[in-house]
C-alpha cells in the first residue's frame, strides 16, 4: 500500500499515467490480482489520475515485459520498496526500459539500541528471509537472458 501510495502521489505530482502491475501470485477461486486490488483501493480513496493495470504477471520480471509489451513503456519513474529496488531496477532495464528509481517503504529500525536489540527475534527472522530472497532473486535475474 505504500508503494501504491507513493507511486500515486508521484504521477499526480507529474501528471503522468500511473502504470500498476501485479497478477494473481498465489491463484485460488475467486482470487483477484495485485492490480485490481490497487485499482479498488485507489478509486475509494478518490484519485482521478489515469491508471494503467499489468495484471498478467507473478514475478517482478514478468512486471517489467508486461510494461514494455502491454503499453510499451520506455522510461519510468520506478517505485517500489527501497530493499527491492535493485532487483526491480535490473529487470526493467532488461526489459528495455529507462527507470528514474523512486524507493519508498525502507525497513529501518530508529529505536536506540539496547540488550533486547541484540536478541533473536521473529521480525529479524523475517527481515533476514526478504533480504535473503532479494540477494538470490538479483542473482538470478544477473543469469537470466
Amino acid at each position: 500500500q505504500k508503494r501504491l501510495v507513493y507511486g500515486a502521489g508521484l504521477a499526480s505530482r507529474t501528471g503522468r499515467s500511473l502504470v500498476f502491475s501485479g497478477g494473481v501470485v498465489y491463484p485460488g477461486k475467486g482470487v483477484e490480482s495485485e492490480a485490481e486490488a490497487a485499482r479498488r483501493f485507489l478509486a475509494r480513496e478518490g484519485y482521478k489520475g489515469r491508471v494503467e493495470l499489468e495484471d498478467l504477471s507473478r514475478t517482478t520480471w514478468e512486471n517489467a515485459a508486461g510494461a514494455a509489451r502491454r503499453f510499451g513503456v520506455r522510461r519510468v519513474i520506478l517505485v517500489t520498496s527501497a530493499y527491492h529496488m535493485p532487483r526491480s531496477f535490473l529487470a526493467f532495464r532488461r526489459a528495455g526500459i529507462a527507470c528514474l528509481p523512486a524507493p519508498t517503504d525502507y525497513k529501518v529500525d530508529r529505536t536506540p539500541a539496547s540488550l533486547a536489540w541484540w536478541l533473536p527475534s521473529m521480525e529479524a527472522l523475517r527481515l533476514s528471509w526478504k533480504a535473503l530472497h532479494e540477494y538470490l532473486g538479483l542473482l538470478g535475474y544477473l543469469v537470466k537472458a
